[in-house]
């Protein structure tokens, strides 16, 4: 069987513990980044997708992500926060954060 990089991360991010801040796996994924030859720059298409997903959880990881860029424009950021903040207010704190970067 084999384990593609999405069902890796949706599993790994499906394990944490209620008590691990979404920070914590989005510096490994950070770390991760520059670790793996992934030129077809999967992970950033997974985390991107994690932006709009139906899980808060891997929202939040997304949000944290530092190390890249998921958003190619600042309209498609707003966009895609004010949904966010739509969806889960509790977010709102961290989508501000993530508008000044």
């Amino acid at each position: 069987m084999r384990m593609t990089m999405d069902t890796a991360l949706d599993y790994l991010v499906g394990q944490l513990s209620k008590q691990t801040p979404p920070e914590f796996f989005a510096e490994i994924l950070d770390d991760l980044l520059w670790l793996i030859d992934d030129p077809e720059m999967e992970l950033q298409r997974i985390a991107r997708g994690w932006l709009i997903a139906d899980d808060m959880k891997k929202v939040q990881v997304a949000l944290s992500i530092r190390g890249m860029a998921l958003l190619e424009s600042d309209a498609e950021r707003h966009a895609i926060f004010e949904k966010i903040i739509g969806r889960w207010p509790d977010l709102e704190p961290i989508c501000r954060t993530s508008l000044q970067l």
